[in-house]
């Protein structure tokens, strides 16, 4: 009934951890750029808070990587009959030895990038949207060659492109929802990120589109109307109906509440914002896992694990703000 291999499970985490360390590269070059401009110093207390996510989605993407790269997918010298969509053992192999070097330059930039930030502070300032702005590619060049068939045709620009656009989907959720939980109790910064989030929100629109192109680029192999397939498309429309709810009463709402010294969190705008903070990622995260897997589900089974997770993920926010707006305040009043 359930067809997860542990392989491809190490693949997924990797997966996670690129989308993460993108995305966290992307905007923290973002907001350094931005806080060079008067008075907008905020937004470079905000890269210094992603510094933190960055540090553990590098930790997961770099182990998972290592393991996909010499352990569960070395060089497969054995040939494959037939043509299928699902990411085959010698085009995925092919891919860890394509972004090889990409991934050492990568943890070379991040070494850099580490090292600047705790140790030399006022150089990171300095050169900070250049080292985000080389991982961010580079990042981007591995996951675009994650699976490489070794043509450059439609198929492997479906593989590219459905690897890279989560670092818009997957890894901006991520990340807009761990700001939003650190800065919290961070009046000023909260004020910037909220001002922000229509921005990073085009982003995930942006992605999501780069999804539905890269699918239709194979149309008749990506589209095949099973039942997990059905049950993508169900959470892809939920998605929707959500990113339209962000964009549109809970955004006006925070604009409003921007100059609040805190948010309740057991407050009915609270509730409704932890209750979609939990849907966007878990409809991500959902997304992301079951495309790496083939389950003989049902399609009311699949919504069941996936409506539990999302009432898991909304009482973990809890717990986790509390953790996070205690470290970030104490980090802003040091």
């Amino acid at each position: 009934m359930l067809g997860i291999n542990f392989p491809e499970f190490i693949r997924f985490l990797m997966q996670v951890g690129a989308a993460v360390v993108g995305a966290a590269s992307f905007w923290g070059m973002v907001f350094v750029w931005r806080s060079r401009r008067p008075g907008q110093d905020s937004f470079r207390k905000l890269a210094e808070v992603l510094m933190r996510l960055f540090t553990a989605a590098f930790i997961l993407f770099v182990i998972t990587w290592l393991l996909g790269a010499f352990i569960f997918y070395p060089s497969v010298a054995t040939a494959h009959e037939g043509i299928t969509l699902k990411a085959m053992p010698l085009y995925i192999a092919a891919g860890f030895r394509s972004g090889a070097d990409l991934m050492f330059l990568f943890v070379l930039t991040a070494l850099v990038n580490f090292w600047l930030y705790y140790y030399r502070r006022p150089l990171w300032q300095k050169y900070a949207v250049w080292l985000f702005g080389a991982q961010f590619l580079l990042v981007s060049a591995v996951l675009l060659l994650a699976v490489f068939s070794g043509q450059y045709d439609a198929r492997q620009f479906y593989y590219s492109f459905h690897s890279w656009h989560s670092i818009f989907t997957l890894g901006t959720v991520i990340t807009v929802d761990f700001l939003f939980l650190a800065v919290l109790t961070l009046h000023a910064h909260r004020k910037t990120l909220y001002n922000f989030f229509f921005v990073m929100s085009a982003f995930i629109w942006a992605g999501l589109g780069v999804d539905f192109l890269s699918n239709a680029l194979v149309f008749e192999e990506a589209f095949q109307f099973s039942t997990q397939f059905k049950f993508i498309q169900t959470v892809v429309a939920i998605l929707i109906i959500n990113g339209a709810l962000l964009s549109g009463r809970i955004s006006e709402a925070l604009t409003v509440l921007k100059e609040a010294d805190h948010i309740g969190r057991d407050t009915a705008l609270g509730k409704i914002i932890g209750v979609s903070g939990a849907v966007s990622i878990v409809s991500w995260l959902t997304i992301t896992f079951v495309d790496f897997f083939r389950f003989g589900l049902s399609y009311w089974q699949f919504l069941l694990i996936f409506l539990t997770a999302i009432i898991a993920a909304y009482y973990l926010h809890r717990p986790i703000s509390y953790w996070l707006g205690f470290v970030f305040k104490k980090h802003a009043e040091e």
